[in-house]
């Protein structure tokens, strides 16, 4: 009888030794499938607005990530990445992603190369080449055809993933099917740290006119504001006078969350209108100003319009719109008469009507997102005229939210119709098309000056 239960015991520990050999197998198996690594040159962009690269096709049916370390200038212009998979002639996939804002910053981009996909053509674009420099890119792929490894849903992706599908303005490009399919195929090589690569992907899958949607990262801990510019105090804003009576202002971007300084930033734009009176006319260069909030500006330019005045409307997927008017010095959208989204009023003292003051408004590839919102909406008001090129075309509502991580996740959620119910381009484009947009603007508003002594 003992002889019997030592040889099962033997065969009970050789059964466990053969199931950890299988098991060290497995895993081997599934490290012989990790992420592989490949680097690619890159054409330096000193002055290439441009710069493209072709690829052989690392795998087929696989992810593809490409890491890049990116440096820009200060207001540097808005730049794009885009990946291309194709067969032939025949494009298969087109991933376009905003390059990320920041002074010392780094890439990251999630893509699919369709099993049928035979080269990858990656690609940079930026209006000013100066404005970017990147270190040496990494490209790194992961098959994901093998589904032998199982792994548990991920239910706060499932969340996220849902609500973009929800609320997105704009349809993907490859069906949210294919998008939560992929996923589902490559569960086993996506922990939760790469959540928000999978949510960036489904972006850059957006039928964007120009891609907005995007992940800000989280910084310290904390969740950085929807703004290009430093959200920590409120930037520094001058009147020049380059001529007698001719007003000039770079406008810079803005988008801190704190109630206080939303309000600083309005009256201090309020104030300077003050000094107005009188004056020809203003210069109002938007070429600098990323984008950010668009409720203190529209506070603080409120002398601009009249009291109570329809701005236009926000529509939404369902096509359910949101009425926009300034009434009280205050920026408001209205659903069904009620007010949606409360911001701060511009304070009394710097209220006095300014409606019949002549505007030149100045753009170029910098003005992005709420920039070109603002020029749109000032475009309609009298005596106004537009100068320069043409904008980021970032020019619809963004909706945002916080990711489990920090991060923040900012979604296209809205585009702009005028008062009379006509959609806006997502792109501004100026009256006149000019590159020298500041002496246009000022032979305009001198030519319509009554009073040349002021100032």
């Amino acid at each position: 009888m003992q002889n019997i239960r030592y040889f099962l015991r033997q065969a009970v520990d050789s059964l466990r030794a053969w199931w950890l050999v299988l098991v060290l197998l497995s895993v081997s198996a599934s490290h012989a499938q990790a992420w592989e690594h490949q680097t690619l040159t890159w054409p330096k962009p000193d002055i290439q607005t441009f710069s493209q690269q072709e690829i052989a096709t690392p795998c087929t049916d696989c992810l593809l990530e490409l890491r890049l370390p990116l440096k820009q200038s200060a207001n540097a212009a808005p730049g794009f990445v885009y990946l291309s998979a194709w067969r032939g002639q025949q494009m298969l996939r087109h991933y376009i992603s905003s390059l990320p804002s920041g002074t010392a910053t780094a890439l990251r981009v999630l893509a699919w190369a369709p099993p049928e996909t035979e080269r990858l053509q990656l690609s940079f674009v930026h209006p000013r080449g100066e404005d970017w420099r990147w270190g040496q890119a990494q490209l790194i792929w992961l098959p994901i055809g093998d589904k032998r490894q199982a792994a548990q849903p991920d239910f706060v992706l499932q969340q996220q993933m849902q609500r973009i599908e929800q609320q997105a303005m704009f349809a993907p490009t490859m069906g949210w099917g294919a998008w939560r399919a992929m996923m589902e195929r490559s569960r086993h090589a996506l922990a939760a740290k790469d959540r928000n690569l999978v949510l960036q992907l489904g972006l850059n899958l957006l039928a964007e006119p120009v891609p907005h949607s995007r992940i800000l990262p989280a910084r310290g801990g904390r969740a950085p504001a929807l703004a290009s510019a430093a959200a920590t105090a409120v930037p520094q804003m001058q009147l020049e006078w380059p001529a007698p009576g001719v007003a000039y202002l770079a406008l810079p971007g803005f988008g801190a969350p704190q109630p206080e300084l939303r309000q600083a930033y309005a009256d201090r734009l309020g104030a300077l209108l003050q000094q107005l009176s009188g004056a020809c006319g203003l210069i109002l260069d938007l070429r600098a100003h990323g984008g950010g909030a668009i409720g203190p500006p529209l506070a603080g330019f409120s002398p601009l319009f009249e009291e109570g005045q329809l701005l236009g409307w926000w529509k939404n997927a369902r096509s359910e719109k949101t009425m926009i008017r300034l009434t009280h010095g205050t920026y408001q959208e209205l659903e069904h008469g009620k007010q949606m989204q409360p911001d701060v009023a511009l304070a009394a003292q710097w209220r006095q009507p300014q409606t019949s003051l002549p505007l030149a408004l100045v753009t170029g590839p910098g003005t992005a997102s709420a920039s070109e919102i603002l020029a749109a909406l000032l475009q309609q008001r009298p005596a106004t005229r537009s100068f320069g090129e043409g904008s980021a075309g970032q020019l619809n509502g963004v909706s945002s939210w916080l990711l489990p991580d920090g991060a923040r996740l900012a979604l296209v959620t809205h585009v702009l119709h005028t008062a009379d119910g006509k959609e806006v381009p997502a792109q501004f484009q100026p009256q006149q098309q000019t590159a020298a947009a500041l002496p246009a603007a000022m032979e305009w508003l001198q030519s319509s000056c009554r009073k040349p002594e002021i100032q």
